[in-house]
This record gives structure tokens, C-alpha cells and sequence, in this order.
């Protein structure tokens, strides 16, 4: 019994300090990278009285985006009164993974499941590499998993009690306004009751869920201006077409693989106890929710621009079967211990891996300030990366470089006027994340960012000035 508790904290402890350390990359500015700069370029934008700006304002800049506004209006609530950006978005992002471990331990309590083995259970929830790199990012993929998990919770507790099953609804609604492909947690809840007979219930929960919905949609709608659902109609899609549908697996796998190989092992283990249930799965709302979530996430897979952030709800959904299932057939302490022993040090030592290679890489923080001294004079630039216009206190005029390509293939009369100051030498300088003129990237520049038009138009009105780390500007011929 000494021994297994030995263990059991040496694993917590060696999580937890995985965690850790990427925390202290994470302040330092390691993971700035322009993805997090659109959601903190979002949060500004709200700071100063705007939601979802629009596609293209003289004095704004271009927009579009396919993200739900929560986490970027709690962001930039905390930047108006703060005054920072970057910390006050690595805050939210903690307390975020705070909510989510919270709702975890609470689902635990919950089923009396043994201290020992709860500490094992929130031990493998943390081994996962993209679930502690959403913990560190200025992203609202933490805030919605974390919803999401506290509106299973209230469903697991409800006992059919109108206060629980409306704060239910409730988190599932919030996760949606957070993020719209997290679906999941609401349809485990419906499709559970409708199939243990409990179709009256199934109907209240939706029914409540959808009211809820409604009317925050209509509250983004009428505080955007009215911009919002044109704004997500046109971006939505995200630029997706059937090749991506077809590669769809062949994506998913890659992800999983590259990129968090230890949460592949327990979304196998967990995917072992499906089959094994049969056709027992819908019995089990953790058994649904990872058959669902697993369902939804192969669709999203088919959406151009996903990544590997939204492999960490089938990580979560997966610890919390394996979880249930201990519970169910009440496996001794010491033996899932021995069980989760090796998967713990081998994820461990991969994200250790991982993170020794961001520590040997200078800080983007560090390379985007001593970048913003090459341009300080600088008052109109076109950066790849917003997180540098807002670190030199700039207005962000491209919103998003990945979301500009798409609109400028669907909807160029959008940007016309964009374009005829672009060729008019407008701007003081564009900043490249990578050299344009490397022979693999126009190529890329394609089917990821700003797309080959803008590219074509900096190269004819714009010349290479200088060059720092990742950066490279060019300046009006």
C-alpha cells in the first residue's frame, strides 16, 4: 500500500512538473505564435468597443473569423482593465485548466472512485501533450473543454432537479459560444436519455439548451452590430473542399501521431472498452460521450485549418471512460497503477522531449520585440503574426492571415480597396513569418496564408529590407 502511494504521487508530481515547466516557457513568451496572436488580436479589438470587426474598414483592417466569442470577450474584459495582453490571455488559459481539473476530480467524487486512484486518473489527464499545450495557450480551446466537462458534470448529478439540469444546459450553451464544433457534450446528454426511455427528459434538456443558445446568439448578433452571422456564414468552412474530406483519416492519425503519442495509447485503451461494451455503449454517458466525441472530431478533421487543439476532448473523454470503467468493475488500486505506470513515463518523457526542444529555441516574445525595434518607426504595417502589431502597440490590420486567404478566394470585391493601397505603398512594412522567397513557400502560401494574390502584390510593390530570427520585412519600393 506504501509502495502504490509512493508511486502514485512520484506520478502526480512528475505531471504537474511537466506542466509547470511548459508554464514557465509559456510566460517567458515561447508560445506566441499567430494563431493565439488572431484570438489576442479579437480580444483587443473588443477592449476597444468592438466585436467581430468587419471584413474589410479603411481604419480597422480586414476581419473574419469561424471562433465563437467568449473566451476572446473574457480576454479582452481582463486587457481593459489591465492594460496587458499576453498575461492577462495566459491567466484565462490557467483558470481555465483549473475549471477543467475541478469538474474532473468533482466527476470522480462523484463515483466514490478511490483517492489513489483519482490521483492516477488526473495523473493521465496531464501526460497529454496537447491538452498542457492548450493549457498554456492564448487559445479558448481550455475554456470550452472545460465547460463542457462541468455541463457532464451537472447532467452525471442532476437526479433530475431543475436547478442542476438548467446549470447543465447552461455549461454546454457557454462551451458552444466558446466554441461551436464542441456539440458533443450537449448531444451525449440527449441522445442518453433518448435511449434509456427517457424521452420527456431528452426533450426538457434540449429544449432548455437550445433557449439559452438562441438568446446569447441573438446578444452576440445585436452587440456585433449585426456583422456576426454574415461574418460566420462566409467563414465557417474555413476554405474546405472534398480533397480534405478524403484525407480526413489520414489527418487525424498524422495529429495523433506526431504530436501526442501517450494520449494515442489512452484513446486506444479507452476505444478497447467501447468494443467491449458492444452495444452496451449507449448505457454509459462517458462511453457515448467519447463515441461521439470521437465522431465529431474525425468531422472536423475534414475542415481545412484543423489541427491538433482539437484532439484534447477525446483526450479528456477518454480518461473519464477509463475512469468510469474502473469504477464499474472495480479494479483494485495496485493494478491500475501498474496499468498506468508505463503510459505516464512514456508520455512524460516525450513531452519532455518536446519541451527541451522549445527551451533550446529563442522565446517568440523575444524575437518579436527585438523585430519591433527594426520597424518602431513603423505606423501602418501587415504583420503574418498580430501578436507583433500588438506588441509594438499597433493596430492589428489583418485579423487573421489563414481567414484573408480564404476571403480573398471567395469574396475578392471584398478587398479591393485593401489591395489598391497595398500597391500604392501604404503600408510602412510587411512582416513574414518566413522568407517568401525560400523556393517551398509560395506553394504554401496557397492553401495556408494570405494566398498567392497578396503575395504577388507585395512582391510587385514591396522590396526585402531585413531580416531577424523568423522574420522578414519589406518595405514600399
Amino acid at each position: 500500500m506504501k509502495t502504490n502511494k509512493i508511486i502514485t504521487i512520484f506520478l502526480l508530481f512528475l505531471t504537474i512538473g511537466i506542466l509547470i515547466f511548459r508554464i514557465i516557457l509559456a510566460l517567458k513568451g515561447h508560445y506566441l505564435e499567430h494563431i493565439s496572436g488572431s484570438w489576442a488580436a479579437l480580444a483587443v479589438d473588443f477592449s476597444n468597443g468592438i466585436l467581430y470587426r468587419p471584413i474589410f474598414h479603411e481604419g480597422i483592417g480586414t476581419g473574419g473569423t469561424r471562433w465563437m466569442p467568449l473566451y476572446f470577450v473574457l480576454h479582452g474584459a481582463m486587457i481593459k482593465i489591465t492594460g496587458n495582453t499576453i498575461y492577462t490571455g495566459l491567466v484565462l488559459s490557467f483558470l481555465s485548466s483549473g475549471l477543467l481539473i475541478a469538474a474532473i476530480v468533482l466527476i470522480l467524487k462523484h463515483y466514490k472512485i478511490k483517492p489513489l486512484i483519482s490521483v492516477i486518473i488526473i495523473a493521465l489527464l496531464l501526460s497529454s501533450n496537447t491538452l498542457i499545450t492548450a493549457m498554456t495557450a492564448v487559445r479558448g480551446d481550455i475554456l470550452a473543454a472545460s465547460l463542457n466537462i462541468w455541463g457532464l458534470y451537472y447532467a452525471v448529478t442532476s437526479d433530475n432537479k431543475p436547478v442542476r439540469i438548467i446549470l447543465s444546459c447552461l455549461f454546454f450553451s457557454l462551451t458552444i459560444i466558446t466554441k461551436i464544433t464542441s456539440i458533443f457534450g450537449i448531444a451525449t446528454v440527449v441522445i442518453w436519455l433518448l435511449y434509456n426511455n427517457s424521452k420527456k427528459n431528452a426533450l426538457n434538456y434540449f429544449g432548455i439548451f437550445s433557449l439559452i443558445t438562441i438568446l446569447f446568439l441573438i446578444v452576440i448578433q445585436l452587440v456585433s452590430s449585426g456583422r456576426f452571422i454574415s461574418i460566420f456564414t462566409l467563414c465557417a468552412q474555413g476554405g474546405t473542399t472534398i480533397t480534405d474530406v478524403i484525407k480526413l483519416p489520414f489527418k487525424f492519425i498524422r495529429y495523433s501521431a506526431n504530436t501526442d503519442q501517450g494520449s494515442l495509447i489512452i484513446l486506444t485503451f479507452a476505444l478497447t472498452i467501447l468494443i467491449n461494451k458492444g452495444s452496451g455503449i449507449l448505457r454509459s454517458r462517458h462511453a457515448t460521450y467519447l463515441a461521439l466525441t470521437l465522431a465529431f472530431t474525425l468531422v472536423i478533421f475534414a475542415s481545412a485549418g484543423t489541427g491538433e487543439n482539437h484532439l484534447i476532448d477525446l483526450h479528456i473523454a477518454s480518461v473519464l471512460v477509463i475512469a468510469a470503467s474502473i469504477h464499474e468493475y472495480e479494479i483494485n488500486t495496485a493494478l491500475v497503477i501498474k496499468c498506468s505506470f508505463i503510459v505516464i513515463i512514456f508520455s512524460c518523457l516525450l513531452n519532455s522531449i518536446f519541451l527541451s526542444h522549445d527551451m533550446n529555441k529563442k522565446p517568440l516574445l523575444t524575437s518579436m520585440k527585438e523585430t519591433a525595434i527594426l520597424i518602431d518607426k513603423s505606423d501602418s504595417l501587415i504583420s503574418e503574426n498580430p501578436w507583433l502589431p500588438i506588441i509594438m502597440k499597433r493596430d492589428v490590420y489583418i485579423l487573421d492571415p489563414w481567414m484573408f486567404r480564404v476571403i480573398d478566394r471567395e469574396k475578392l470585391v471584398l478587398f479591393v480597396s485593401f489591395y489598391q493601397r497595398l500597391d500604392k505603398g501604404q503600408f510602412d512594412c510587411v512582416v513574414f513569418d518566413k522568407n517568401p522567397l525560400d523556393p517551398w513557400i509560395p506553394k504554401w502560401f496557397d492553401y495556408s496564408h494570405f494566398g498567392r494574390n497578396f503575395l504577388n502584390h507585395v512582391f510587385n510593390h514591396y522590396k526585402f529590407r531585413d531580416n531577424h530570427d523568423l522574420y522578414y520585412i519589406y518595405t514600399p519600393l
